[in-house]
């Protein structure tokens, strides 16, 4: 998977997409959270795992959870 910054996209600039291999859009980052991260220019430094993948309960949709995390020495210049 590629996590990809859509500087064009016309709903947001700051978007960041989560992308197949095969370039197939999966979802986005919320908002609150993509801007802080392309604010403070973040996107290289980003890891991310699924945290979770499957149907939802009304079986008429499915879901994915994801872990997004960053090296823990920027996490603590961030949080001070």
């Amino acid at each position: 998977m590629d996590i990809i910054h859509e500087d064009d996209n016309p709903h947001d600039n700051n978007a960041i997409g989560f992308y197949t291999k095969d370039k197939k859009l999966i979802g986005y980052i919320p908002k609150e959270i993509s801007t802080y991260i392309i604010q403070h220019d973040l996107l290289d430094k980003l890891k991310f795992r699924i945290q979770w993948m499957g149907l939802l309960k009304n079986k008429q949709a499915g879901g994915i959870h994801f872990d997004i995390m960053l090296p823990k020495e920027i996490v603590k210049q961030h949080l001070k």
